[in-house]
């Protein structure tokens, strides 16, 4: 049942359900009103015709009264004439008459008629006796009938005066109910809901982000007016947070540029340093010494690396624009990790279709994107696992998921991932994500995540395809 009047729920159904009852009942009335109309016609030329049968049978009394009283010649015949003009007047509105009176008096009065025209074509002019006291008697009845069918002929036409009246009432009772109806449906269940909407709107350009509930008993159209709004929202939400992280890339990527070029130079003088001491003094050197050495060079190397990161992280140099083929740079980039995932007894799956189509960049730097993604995921696979790689178009985009079965990162981390020098591995920088994210956004596509603690890490990238 509730299925059947889904229909009910949508405020355009409502209006067109209410305006075609509106336009059903206008036809209707002005129908009804149009029949009575014409029976009210049809009666007053019934009454007329009644009217000139009413005035026969009197004139046959009338002239009838003269033969009795004068024996005049002339009213002998001018009765008979005027009973025959009665009887054919009530021959010729037989179903009209029937209507009103009904059949039994109708073939009473037919009878009478007869009667009283049998028995004055018989009657002994000089006779005055129980004959003419009978015909005085039966031209009383068929008076009587008559006026009694004028009567109903007159209520008849009443009756439909009364039921036009009505239905003038009953129309204007309608016009203002659908009236009050379409009124309700506008202002109760249109307007407030876009009053809602309203607040909603204002809510947004507060800064406040969060979702809305549907109003009770909302129409589908204000329904989806909503989701459409909490979409909206969702993505508002996304692209402030990608403000901020865009400004926060960029403040933070200002600093870190000037300290790495700090950095960088006396970080060299003490590889060289170092380097050129091992060199000269190895020999002399007690095991101790030389492994103070190698520890020194290890770790500046690795300060290195971490200012070469720093470097790339923040430098602000034109991506080189060419046509790129991904499943190509993928197959280069997995081809560099093969020895170690067999080392930690990774197993790797690739499922790209054939046809996936080309994106424009930086060969280099979407290289890059692979390169941190797979190393992350193999790190994150420290027992062995396995790591699939898929790739498909989708819409205007190519899509590459890089799913591993690893240690998953926990749910309250996931929003910070993608900020610089946020890590959760003990020897991490916290700037191969945040580099990798950045390249992306250079190449107008986005990084998704989505993590479950023990069961594994999809990291989604989404690339515009080449127009």
């Amino acid at each position: 049942m509730i299925n059947k009047l889904k229909w009910w729920h949508s405020v355009r159904w409502r209006i067109a359900f209410v305006s075609f009852i509106f336009f059903v009942l206008t036809i209707c009335g002005v129908a009804i009103d149009r029949w009575n109309v014409k029976k009210i016609d049809q009666n007053i030329a019934f009454l007329e015709r009644n009217g000139e049968f009413l005035n026969d049978v009197l004139e046959t009394r009338r002239y009838e009264k003269n033969f009795f009283l004068y024996r005049e010649k002339g009213a002998y015949k001018n009765t008979l004439l005027y009973i025959q003009k009665a009887k054919d007047l009530l021959r010729g509105n037989k179903r009209e008459i029937q209507k009103l009176i009904g059949f039994p008096y109708y073939e009473k009065l037919q009878g009478l008629l007869s009667q009283y025209q049998e028995l004055f074509s018989h009657l002994n002019p000089h006779e005055n006796g129980a004959k003419s006291q009978k015909l005085r008697e039966m031209g009383k009845e068929i008076v009587d009938v008559s006026i009694y069918l004028n009567k109903r002929v007159k209520q008849d036409i009443n009756k439909a005066l009364s039921l036009s009246r009505h239905i003038t009432f009953y129309f204007g009772f309608v016009v203002v109910f659908m009236a009050s109806l379409l009124i309700y449906i506008v202002a109760h269940q249109i307007i407030r809901p876009l009053h809602f909407i309203q607040q909603s709107a204002d809510q947004i350009s507060r800064g406040d982000f969060s979702s809305f509930p549907r109003p009770k008993e909302t129409l589908s159209e204000i329904s989806v007016v909503v989701d459409a709004l909490n979409k909206m929202i969702q993505e508002l939400d996304l692209r402030h947070q990608e403000i901020i992280q865009s400004k926060k890339m960029a403040s933070i990527g200002t600093l870190t540029a000037g300290i790495a070029h700090e950095l960088n130079n006396p970080l060299n003088n003490i590889i060289i340093t170092a380097e050129l001491f091992l060199e000269e003094f190895g020999t002399v050197l007690n095991p101790e010494q030389k492994q103070y050495l190698v520890d020194i060079l290890q770790q500046a190397r690795r300060s290195t690396d971490i200012v070469g990161n720093l470097l790339d992280f923040s430098r602000a140099r034109p991506l080189t624009k060419e046509k790129v083929d991904i499943q190509k740079i993928i197959s280069d980039v997995v081809k560099l990790f093969q020895n170690q995932m067999k080392l930690n007894h990774i197993e790797l799956e690739i499922d790209i279709v054939q046809d996936l189509p080309l994106t424009k960049g930086d060969p280099t730097s979407l290289r890059q994107i692979f390169i941190n993604l797979i190393e992350n995921a193999i790190q994150a696979m420290s027992k062995g696992g396995s790591l699939l790689i898929t790739g498909v178009r989708e819409g205007n985009f190519i899509k590459i998921e890089i799913a591993d079965t690893g240690e998953g990162i926990p749910e309250e981390y996931l929003p910070r991932i993608f900020e610089p020098f946020f890590t959760t591995k003990t020897n991490g920088t916290g700037l191969g994500l945040a580099v990798t994210y950045g390249i992306i956004k250079k190449h107008k596509g986005k990084l998704l995540v989505d993590s479950k603690i023990n069961e594994g890490t999809t990291f989604t990238i989404l690339l515009p395809v080449e127009a």
